[in-house]
């Protein structure tokens, strides 16, 4: 199962989230659709359903009904409007074997920080320590590929999380 933590309208893979009181628009950021399918089998699903949050427990929560384990979790463009990262990572951990981390990088990326609903601003070395700090033993982080946006032609981190066999 694929998990889209921060879905919007356009949810890739199984199930989607998306804040509830979110009123940013959702923009749909194709450029990595090709590497997401690729290396994951991860496609945007129209059909998939969107649960609403108000906070990591109630994702937590859903995934904890729907039975979900060993799951992939996407974080695309997500994770740096999110209050509380760490809960978030957090309350998908016990769901997930995989975590994909997409977002833009705050060295190289400048006009995506003007977004007024970015809350956090992510370098390489953050976001690697961010991660390893959220997740613990068990896991190994490694910083992917520093892909091109189609959108703002910037740069993005992209950060993938695996749990140790």
């Amino acid at each position: 199962m694929n998990i889209d933590i921060g879905s919007g309208e356009v949810v890739y893979g199984d199930v989607g989230f998306t804040y509830a009181e979110d009123k940013a628009v959702d923009r749909h950021i194709t450029a990595y659709d090709a590497w997401l399918d690729r290396e994951f089998g991860i496609r945007p699903n129209p059909n998939a359903p969107v649960h609403q949050y108000l906070d990591p427990e109630d994702i937590f929560l859903t995934l904890q009904t729907m039975a979900v384990y060993d799951a992939v979790a996407l974080f695309k463009h997500s994770i740096e409007h999110m209050d509380c990262p760490l809960e978030y990572i957090r309350a998908v951990k016990p769901f997930v074997s995989t975590i994909i981390v997409i977002t833009p990088n705050a060295a190289t990326n400048n006009a995506d920080y003007v977004d007024h609903t970015h809350v956090y601003a992510w370098l390489s070395p953050t976001m690697n320590n961010f991660l390893g700090r959220a997740l613990g033993v068990g896991w190994t982080v490694s910083e992917r590929v520093d892909v091109e946006r189609e959108v703002t032609n910037g740069r993005d981190l992209v950060f993938i999380a695996r749990k140790n066999e």
